[in-house]
């Protein structure tokens, strides 16, 4: 696997262990072979069992392989570089994924991805960004017909400039 650091051997041996606890099952076609989880609420059992400092590493792996195979998938690259406590990388993830939303009109979206980016800012830092941010989250309260959410958040923004 991309993100692991597992070699081959060790990877299958912890797969087929996870197999015979039943708690993934094998999806094998022609093609390739896959793992499912066989019930919805072992990967969130599995994570909230992992302490905060390892999570980040993990997180930092995933992030990675996801910008290396995928790095148009701005949402999960946002979500596992904050989770990896790269602010940086976050925000500007954050906010290429708000981007795409407004692209389609999902301002709804839009407006949670830009949240999340300005929480990652601490006050007074990179203050363009944070113009930048404010200026995007007021225009999508805009577009949603939320003139009301929208004026103080112009106000932050004027404040910032």
């Amino acid at each position: 696997s991309h993100a692991s650091d597992l070699d081959e051997q060790t990877l299958i041996d912890a797969l087929e262990r996870a197999q015979h606890a039943q708690l993934i099952e094998e999806l094998s076609t022609r093609r390739d072979v896959s793992f499912s989880f066989t019930h919805a609420l072992i990967p969130s059992t599995l994570y909230e069992g992992i302490s905060a400092l390892r999570r980040r590493p993990m997180h930092r792996r995933a992030a990675e392989s996801i910008e290396a195979l995928r790095p148009g998938d701005y949402e999960s690259l946002a979500h596992h570089f904050a989770a990896a406590g790269d602010r940086v990388k976050a925000i500007d993830y954050s906010r290429k994924a708000a981007g795409r939303s407004n692209g389609v009109h999902a301002y709804d979206a839009s407006k949670r991805y830009l949240t999340i980016a300005l929480s990652l800012l601490d006050a007074g830092e990179m203050p363009e960004t944070r113009l930048g941010l404010l200026e995007e989250l007021a225009d999508a309260h805009r577009m949603l017909g939320e003139q009301t959410e929208a004026i103080p958040i112009y106000q932050e923004a004027l404040n910032v400039w």
